[in-house]
């Protein structure tokens, strides 16, 4: 979010109100999109905008909207209907001149495109879940095969020469047991990535994402756009008493 939303601040030109609203509703439909594909993905975001009228309580989109996005009937995902809108803004404001030169205006669309190819990634990966079968196959084959090494690489040695007796080697497998350690450790890592979007402490927390994303889009491109301080060039005393302590 922070990639696109200063070139939306300073390329949509204008301090009126309908430019305000306009670089304000751009973020607002990448925030929404964003929140339409973690719903499909993400149980934390799924419990906290269960039904659509949740996302117009919180804000995410109005009720025109919801009624429009509702009129879309296509028995697929309608994540990319915001990023179509606001699309449609950046062409309107170039249209209005707001936008200064088509240049301006391709890389807006370009920054929107690069987003919705980065929710589409998401959900691809999301689209193919790995086979239940296979941490099984993985997990069985990891514990058979440190069982195997449990006798396997113990040595018998004979007490006496020519002694029907056996005795164990009771040297410590240390390499064994790095070995053991870095597996499963490594197994146990890949299963808690299986499901990153879940509710566990060590799950990503998409809720706080979709928070952060909002609230610096719409500083960057509204609240803090013209808040700079003035040009000053630090006084001779300065630098010098920089120079004297380095």
């Amino acid at each position: 979010m922070e990639r696109f939303t200063p070139k939306y601040g300073f390329h949509r030109k204008g301090e009126d109100e309908e430019s305000r609203m306009c670089r304000r509703t751009i973020v607002r439909n990448a925030c929404l999109a964003q929140c339409l594909v973690l719903r499909n993905i993400s149980v934390r975001i799924r419990k906290r905008f269960p039904t659509m009228s949740t996302l117009v309580e919180a804000g995410f989109m109005t009720k025109k909207e919801l009624e429009k996005f509702e009129s879309f009937e296509i028995p697929y995902d309608k994540y990319w209907l915001p990023i179509t809108w606001s699309v449609t803004h950046v062409l309107d404001a170039r249209k209005s001149g707001k936008v200064i030169n088509d240049l301006e205006m391709s890389k807006l669309v370009d920054e929107l495109r690069v987003f919705k190819d980065c929710l589409q990634t998401l959900i691809n990966y999301d689209w193919v879940p790995l086979p239940l079968v296979y941490p099984q196959v993985i997990t069985i084959s990891v514990y058979f095969y440190f069982i195997v090494c449990l006798f396997a690489r113990q040595h018998f040695l004979p007490a006496v020469k020519n002694d029907l007796e056996f005795h164990f080697d009771t040297v410590l497998p240390v390499m064994t047991m790095v070995e053991f350690l870095f597996y499963v450790g490594w197994m146990k890592v890949a299963m808690n990535l299986l499901n990153s979007f879940g509710e566990d402490d060590d799950d990503l927390d998409c809720s706080f994402f979709i928070d952060k994303n909002l609230a610096t889009g719409l500083y960057i491109v509204d609240i803090y756009r013209n808040v700079v301080p003035n040009l000053h060039s630090p006084t001779h005393d300065s630098f010098s008493a920089s120079f004297e302590k380095s």
